[in-house]
């Protein structure tokens, strides 16, 4: 059995509407698979959102070999996501 490759996104604000409208990264964007592509965003863009929208600060990408390594991975670097 061939347990998925997971990614694991850093950034601030991520729960925040994006453009003033409801729609969020974490809840109607990554969690509902709705987002096509994402990017780590420079340093200088960062800066340029500020804290008034969403940043990806990191993306970190995950292989398993089985699913009690893919939990033991989520629960370390998302824990929100557990149940």
């Amino acid at each position: 059995m061939e347990f998925p490759t997971v990614s694991g996104v850093r950034g601030s604000n991520l729960d925040r509407g994006i453009d003033g409208k409801a729609t969020d990264l974490i809840h109607a964007g990554l969690q509902r698979q709705h987002v096509l592509w994402l990017r780590e965003m420079t340093p200088a863009e960062i800066r340029e959102v500020g804290e008034a929208g969403p940043t990806i600060d990191s993306i970190e990408v995950a292989d398993f070999e089985s699913h009690a390594a893919l939990k033991e991975w989520i629960k370390a670097k998302a824990p929100a996501f557990v149940r």
